[in-house]
């Protein structure tokens, strides 16, 4: 059985004869079911482009498939045209309000029929090709924005061991990271958090790392690099866009931070909790930006957090916000935690605990690293 094209639900044979002679010049796939249960096991084999729709049909009604279709998440996206008869107004308006996109009133031209096949058809492809493009660009973002396997790799050579969660909001991550090697044996990480989501954030990712492997050539300090990459990108980005970002440099007992409206990063030792206060506009909104530096003492055992603003701006059901209050409450309950990926974990099922799986309206990046060898 051919997949996509048009599946036509119509109890009426005469109907459906008249929608595949009006539909021939289509040169598409056309399917055909007599009741609203034949077309969703139709639907769910074949996945349409699209569903000519009766409203009034024996077994399941057109109103009951529109729910049904909606469920399914294979499903939902497809366009639906509903077929009504002319004394059916306000069933229509039901099936408008239950996600039918347009409505045709029998008896119906057949111009006017293709007409309106041809222009959902075209969103149907349309929506297609960029979902297809979504999921090209969350690969090559996970290849070379995101890859939490090189970064690890460089930092545990360096004696950090390095845990990674990156959550994007949608297909593609606004957030990325990037680790790179220094002199004398440091490594930097860059921990970035366009402003904004899906394909152009990810773009604008692409394009900054692009000039952190020019300017990192020279070897500069965090606070240095934070400071070419805001004059690089000043001018460049859309109007009201901007980056945040985290420029860490750690060598072999120390770690060198700078920051660009990223939320302060925490460091775990035997002490207690400590918040690395550090202050800087985002990147791009305005040249010559000057950024601040510390270096803190990371010895055996040490570890340090950095993360993105939609870890701290997680909202419950009643959008009261995770906050500072929650991390840092987590992390100093939990900062004896054996492993480095325990404490992860123990961060993550908090931070769910909290939210009670209300929807999240930001891209999410937590980076733990731990001393283990110096």
């Amino acid at each position: 059985m051919q997949q996509g094209g048009i599946l036509i639900v119509d109890d009426n044979e005469i109907n459906r004869v008249i929608c595949s002679i009006n539909l021939e010049e289509m040169r598409v796939p056309l399917h055909y079911a007599e009741n609203g249960q034949q077309g969703l096991d139709l639907a769910l084999k074949t996945i349409p482009d699209l569903i000519l729709l009766d409203i009034m049909m024996p077994v399941m009604d057109g109103f009951e498939l529109l729910r049904r279709l909606k469920r399914e998440e294979a499903l939902s996206g497809i366009p639906v045209l509903m077929l009504s008869a002319k004394s059916e107004t306000d069933s229509v308006v039901k099936a408008l309000e239950l996600g039918a996109n347009d409505y045709l009133k029998k008896p119906f031209e057949a111009e006017e029929m293709v007409a309106r096949v041809k222009t959902l058809l075209r969103s149907r492809y349309l929506e297609k090709q960029i979902q297809e493009d979504l999921v090209t660009g969350a690969a090559m973002q996970r290849k070379f924005l995101t890859d939490s396997g090189t970064a690890t790799h460089l930092l545990g050579e360096a004696g950090i061991q390095t845990e990674i969660y990156n959550k994007p909001y949608g297909s593609i991550s606004g957030d990325f990271y990037y680790a790179y090697p220094l002199l004398q044996n440091g490594i930097g990480v860059f921990l970035g958090d366009s402003c904004g989501h899906g394909l152009p954030a990810a773009l604008i990712s692409m394009r900054i790392i692009g000039f952190l492997q020019q300017i990192v050539k020279e070897n500069p300090g965090p606070a240095d690099i934070l400071s070419r990459l805001n004059n690089d990108l000043y001018g460049l980005l859309p109007a009201a866009q901007f980056v945040a970002g985290s420029c860490l440099a750690f060598s072999a007992n120390s770690c060198t931070i700078s920051s660009a409206a990223q939320p302060y990063p925490v460091l775990l030792t035997d002490k207690g909790l400590e918040e690395i206060h550090l202050d800087g506009l985002p990147l791009g909104m305005r040249p010559d930006n000057v950024y601040q530096e510390s270096s803190i003492e990371m010895n055996h055992g040490d570890r340090l957090i950095i993360y993105t603003d939609g870890v701290i701006e997680a909202t419950d059901w009643q959008e009261a916000y995770y906050g500072k209050k929650g991390l840092y409450g987590c992390l100093s309950t939990n900062s004896q935690t054996a492993s480095l990926q325990g404490l992860k974990d123990v961060i993550l099922e908090d931070l769910h605990h909290f939210c009670k799986n209300a929807p999240f309206d930001d891209d999410q990046t937590i980076i733990l690293f731990e001393r283990i060898r110096i």
